[in-house]
């Protein structure tokens, strides 16, 4: 599977109230691939994003790009995926890894955990969730 998409909000940049629209004009290439318990997955976005703040005469434009590849192993009752990312905003880059494993039983219940290394912060989550 391969699909190409661009996002356009259409937005005026503008405050309205408390609210800062933010237009935002976007590209979105991806892509995936499985073979038996297998699936790798990419996509990478890339575009800019403007604001005009109230009572200022300058629009402040960003620069945005964002990739990821993910690798992910379907198990008996399970999946173990690994994914590494890297986000930009203008000259200011960051990377992350991340790495999970879900346990799905018979019925309706999940379970799982996630390990995420960002710069230097790390985060542990642990899930359990019951379907209705």
């Amino acid at each position: 599977n391969a699909q190409l998409t661009y996002f356009d909000n259409r937005s005026d940049a503008r405050e309205h109230g408390e609210l800062a629209n933010w237009a935002t004009r976007f590209y979105i290439a991806s892509a995936d691939y499985s073979a038996g318990d297998w699936t790798i997955a990419a996509e990478s976005g890339w575009g800019e994003t403007d604001i005009t703040p109230d009572a200022q005469p300058l629009t402040f434009t960003s620069t945005l790009s964002t990739t990821y590849v993910l690798v992910s192993r379907r198990l008996a009752n399970g999946r173990a995926s690994l994914r590494a990312e890297e986000f930009r905003v203008d000259d200011v880059r960051s990377h992350a890894l991340t790495a999970a494993w879900f346990w799905s039983p018979r019925g309706k219940l999940r379970a799982g955990i996630e390990g995420i290394i960002a710069g230097d912060e790390r985060r542990l989550a642990v899930e359990m969730r019951y379907y209705f």
